[in-house]
């Protein structure tokens, strides 16, 4: 029994954290939505990471044996990752991986994460899949994560769209808006004073303004397609995105 124990002290010991990330609107802050300001950004270098998946990760890499990975759908030629990560406090990742200009997103993006699983994944490690729905990230986690059901596979969403402030997404993956929805995670484990720090981090930090009227605008698409009242219908659903917005950040900060 002693000898049982120590072994799975020392399984325990050796398993690691595998986190397989997005990067552009699931920690680069980089106006995908808008191709013309996502080139500004290219050019001009001023796509900023969300600070609190910035964080979350730092935390992540400093807390665990971990092994970061990073596969993007953009291509190589518009920016290179690699050093927008060294950049940006994120360099410690094993690689950082883009699709050709030939290659289908969902194929690519299915197909790579497959790889590093095959790869690097070991009994009793955790992978960490982190995206946005923007495109077809929740896909992509969905087939990964039933293929490898026998998995220790977790997978975070941030919600670009704004769909969960209307509805409840029925989902093994865990939809946020902000990182202020990872604080209680159980996964995550994430310490007293990370947690404080994302607290702390300002509105416009957390949920960017491109992002909130990108999210408004969604709303405003979905209930607004009478073309005679339109105007009518879009100020009075862009005011109640708003409320919606406004009232998530009251609840989470309340928790």
């Amino acid at each position: 029994m002693k000898y049982l124990l120590i072994l799975i002290t020392f399984n325990i010991a050796l398993s690691k954290t595998i986190i397989i990330s997005d990067i552009d609107e699931t920690i680069k802050q980089s106006s995908a939505m808008n191709y013309a300001q996502a080139l500004w950004k290219i050019v001009y270098k001023k796509a900023k990471p969300y600070k609190g998946l910035e964080g979350i990760y730092q935390y992540i890499h400093e807390q665990s044996n971990s092994q970061f990975y990073y596969v993007s759908a953009s291509y190589r030629f518009l920016y290179d990752p690699d050093q927008w990560l060294n950049e940006n406090g994120l360099g410690f990742h094993k690689a950082a991986i883009q699709r050709k200009i030939t290659s289908n997103k969902f194929d690519f993006k299915t197909k790579k994460l497959e790889s590093i699983l095959s790869q690097v994944y070991e009994d009793g490690d955790i992978v960490l899949l982190f995206g946005d729905n923007l495109a077809l990230d929740p896909e992509v986690f969905e087939k990964v994560m039933k293929t490898n059901f026998n998995k220790n596979i977790f997978s975070f969403i941030r919600d670009i769209r704004g769909e969960t402030l209307s509805k409840k997404i029925e989902s093994r993956i865990k939809y946020f808006i902000t990182e202020l929805e990872l604080i209680g995670s159980d996964v995550l484990e994430l310490s007293i004073e990370e947690k404080e720090r994302i607290k702390d981090l300002k509105k416009d930090e957390l949920l960017p303004k491109y992002i909130e009227k990108f999210m408004i605008k969604k709303y405003i698409e979905k209930k607004c397609s009478k073309l005679e009242v339109l105007n009518v219908c879009e100020k009075i659903f862009k005011k109640r995105m708003k409320k919606k917005i406004q009232k998530y950040f009251n609840d989470q900060l309340r928790q």
